[in-house]
């Protein structure tokens, strides 16, 4: 159902769309990507997102369940991630 690259990615893609606005708001690259990977665990939008999804019939139960797999997996690696950053600045 699930091999390791979605949530890999989905981990990549969280933390590559908020460099860029964290960077121009700092201008520090080191506190820009610890900013980028504070925002890994912010999993209740893409949870709502999903949920509003499943409701309208727009995914597949199938696909819902991969994608809270992938919440829940970005929302704890992400925090884990954030505080080994934090621990090592």
């Amino acid at each position: 159902m699930c091999t390791g690259r979605p949530w890999r990615a989905a981990l990549i893609g969280k933390a590559a769309g908020a460099l860029p606005f964290a960077y121009a708001y700092i201008r520090d690259l080191k506190e820009s990507t610890s900013a980028a990977v504070a925002m890994e665990p912010r999993g209740e939008v893409g949870l709502a997102v999903a949920s509003i999804g499943l409701s309208v019939g727009i995914l597949s139960q199938e696909l819902y369940g991969s994608l809270v797999l992938a919440i829940a997996l970005t929302t704890v690696i992400g925090a884990a991630a954030f505080a080994r950053l934090y621990r090592t600045s």
